[in-house]
């Protein structure tokens, strides 16, 4: 039993730092298809 809370643990932690807490240029960086580099569209501060 303690191998499924641990594992539900990691797997819910891992989900909340992955996708809510991260930033929004971090988020949209792992977009494989959206040009973040583009002069037009950066998120990242120069």
């Amino acid at each position: 039993m303690l191998l499924v809370k641990n594992l539900f643990q990691l797997i819910f932690g891992h989900s909340l730092a992955d996708f809510v807490l991260q930033p929004r240029a971090v988020g949209h960086g792992k977009h494989r298809n959206d040009k973040v580099h583009d002069k037009e569209q950066t998120l990242f501060p120069h």
